[in-house]
């Protein structure tokens, strides 16, 4: 996020926090499942926010006597917008360029959005997970557009105290207000706990995700930068004498509870994000009256302070965009090195001229304007249908003719069934009794399958049972072991009540899902040897589940691949052929990953041969080299790298009907 305020008035501690949130942002991005204490770096940029952008606003009342709200906007927008622009324009016109012509709609509309300070409206209205989201560059800016929304909502309540004030004359002082402030962010904190608590599991994900992207749900982070802005320009700081020890210490425990995190990163009331976010409020305070105390105010620590707000921009646009184009994450090193490169051209040709109130340099303002003509450019393309031309230069049989809405409405939970309910949690079809025959049960690779399943399920005179989330795993489910989850998803305790349900009813069930850790999506190439615990609760699970009568089969995870249709509807490709990105087989990407669950679940098969059973779609779905684009009719089989369409799953019908068939009635196999 943004630097806010003048060169001349920025801390140094202030600006080492902001290292440290933005190189833990970093790294969680870059690996969700090896560094999961990245997601609270948000968390300190909401206390750092809160706090400089009070100081600001206290300043100028301090030295003018008065607020113009009109001047604050002018001063953010030059801050933060200039750079957005060059960041967005680049990132459409790369993204239009290396990725599959399916995805760049969204990605334009994401982009467009975090330009006009809504792009967590977006996401939210999208329902999009952001802990599993895929295949967009700009899902970290609903951060930024949060916090712009912040600054709104702040110059509300200056004028509205300005206003008060001068009616109450000195009633109102800084001292008292910073100590309402104080009490109003915890207060605000333990009102969204009881709400939490009192809701239906249901509804807790729409909660979660309303509290995750919007200002008001993290208003008692921003309130507690507030808190302390308010307190430093009272005077009120204290303890002189052990100041420097204490910043110490509490920088110590700081890195103390990123590095052991061991929460669910999708629970966002979580005890971590409460403790950091106090703990960054503390360190501000008293820390005021000698800023260049502690390890965070040292010189490589504000460095990267100072250019955290590029490196913020850049760093996911990079990994992105090296996924979509190479089908595998970059190097940890690669991923610093192109990020600091872009960060420090931005850094010193846009952010710092245009930071300054001197009149910004010529070079600055000719990033701006060839981002501004890049946004135009990719609009230009969606406008005229260059995705659509890519497509059609690029369909493989006479007949397949179909649009770019098609591959994303054949998604099966897009697709009505009058016995399926969709809401905000959960895909369910059907109503779970004494006499269902058959229950599917995974997250959204299962979601995929499921009217295929149900089809099949009818065709053998079966009853059956539909019970899906997107991004909930059954069987990697910790809760389902009756192990100690400290901090349970809603998720977690769906599947702890259907599990039980399960081995009341003795059921048999079909289980699709990609196989993640606790905090991983689906795994990326060279990333196998952390797949330990995710194999050990499966094992435990599947155990606990056929020790109750339970039979299961188990649907092996579909390959993560970019199919040949997909690679050649990149701009890139199109032009040059794909003949070179068509010699690699797609075992070579995942060939760990794969061979690491096949030879765990053929072992589970063999030990419980009369319980387990698998089934492998890539047997019928891929060949040696891609997975199948396009079914015979012309219809796209993926939505996206590793979820099928309806027609797509449609492909695995027979299969599928002798897996269930042996599964429900293996008297008649």
């Amino acid at each position: 996020m943004g630097n806010v305020g003048s060169e001349r008035h920025l801390r140094s501690d202030v600006q080492g926090l902001r290292a440290i949130s933005v190189i833990a942002v970093f790294l969680f991005h870059f690996s969700p499942g090896e560094f999961v204490f990245g997601f609270l770096g948000v968390d300190v940029f909401a206390v750092i926010s809160g706090f400089v952008v009070s100081a600001v606003i206290l300043r100028e009342i301090s030295e003018t006597g008065r607020f113009r709200p009109g001047l604050f906007v002018h001063r953010r927008a030059r801050r933060l917008i200039p750079v957005l622009i060059v960041v967005v324009g680049v990132t459409l016109i790369a993204w239009f360029i290396f990725s599959p012509a399916d995805v760049h709609g969204e990605a334009l509309i994401a982009g467009i959005s975090s330009l006009l300070i809504g792009a967590n409206i977006f996401f939210y209205r999208q329902s999009t997970d952001y802990f599993f989201a895929q295949e967009t560059p700009f899902l970290h800016l609903w951060s930024l557009s949060m916090e712009e929304q912040f600054y709104l909502l702040l110059i509300g309540g200056v004028v509205l105290g300005l206003y008060l004030r001068r009616r109450m004359r000195s009633l109102i002082r800084l001292a008292s207000l910073a100590v309402a402030v104080a009490v109003a962010s915890p207060a605000v904190l333990v009102g969204a706990l009881i709400l939490w608590r009192v809701m239906p599991l249901d509804s807790r994900l729409e909660l979660n995700n309303a509290l995750f992207y919007f200002p008001i749900g993290r208003a008692w982070q921003f309130l507690a930068g507030v808190a302390v802005a308010l307190a430093v320009r009272s005077r009120q700081t204290s303890l002189p004498l052990l100041r420097s020890w204490l910043v110490n210490l509490l920088s110590v425990a700081l890195m103390l509870i990123l590095v052991s995190v061991s929460g669910n990163s999708s629970d966002f009331l979580s005890w971590q994000r409460i403790a950091v976010t106090y703990l960054v409020a503390v360190l501000i305070y008293i820390n005021t009256q000698n800023p260049q105390l502690g390890w965070f105010a040292k010189q490589p620590f504000v460095a990267i302070g100072d250019r955290s707000y590029s490196i913020y921009l850049w760093h996911v646009p990079v990994i992105a965009l090296w996924k979509v184009h190479f089908g595998t994450t970059p190097s940890l090193a690669v991923a610093i090195a192109l990020t600091m490169i872009l960060t420090e051209l931005t850094y010193r040709s846009v952010e710092l001229p245009f930071r300054s109130r001197a009149k910004s340099g010529s070079v600055g303002k000719s990033f701006v304007m060839i981002g501004v003509v890049l946004v135009f450019v990719a609009v230009s393309a969606l406008v005229f249908e260059i995705p659509e031309r890519i497509i059609a230069q690029t369909q493989q049989l006479p007949n397949a003719s179909y649009s770019l809405d098609d591959r994303w409405s054949r998604i099966a939970k897009q697709v009505p069934r009058d016995e399926c309910n969709e809401d905000e949690y959960f895909y369910s079809c059907g109503v779970l009794d004494e006499t269902i025959d058959v229950i599917l049960v995974g997250d959204s690779h299962a979601m995929a399958l499921s009217h295929v399943f149900l089809d099949t399920a009818y065709e053998l005179n079966l009853r059956p049972y539909v019970q899906v989330a997107s991004g909930c795993y059954f069987l990697g489910s910790p809760t389902l072991t009756l192990e100690n989850v400290e901090y349970p998803t809603a998720c977690e305790i769906l599947n702890r009540t259907l599990q039980i349900e399960i081995e009341r009813l003795g059921t048999p069930i079909v289980v699709s899902e990609c196989p993640r850790t606790r905090f991983e999506s689906c795994p990326d190439p060279g990333l196998f040897e952390r797949t330990k615990t995710i194999i050990s609760t499966r094992r435990a699970n599947l155990g606990n589940a056929v020790a109750s009568g339970v039979k299961v089969l188990i649907i092996q995870e579909l390959p993560i691949v970019i199919d040949d249709l997909r690679r050649r509807q990149t701009l890139f490709n199109s032009l040059i052929g794909s003949e070179s990105v068509s010699k690699q087989p797609i075992d070579v990407r995942y060939e760990g990953f794969r061979r690491t669950f096949r030879e765990d679940e053929s072992q589970l098969e063999s030990e419980y041969p009369d319980s387990i059973q698998l089934m492998d779609p890539s047997e019928v779905l891929c060949g040696d080299l891609y997975c199948a684009g396009l079914t015979v009719e012309g219809k796209p089989v993926w939505a996206d790298e590793d979820h099928l369409t309806v027609d797509g799953a449609g492909l695995l019908r027979d299969q599928l009907a002798a897996a269930m068939r042996r599964l429900v009635r293996p008297q008649d196999s």
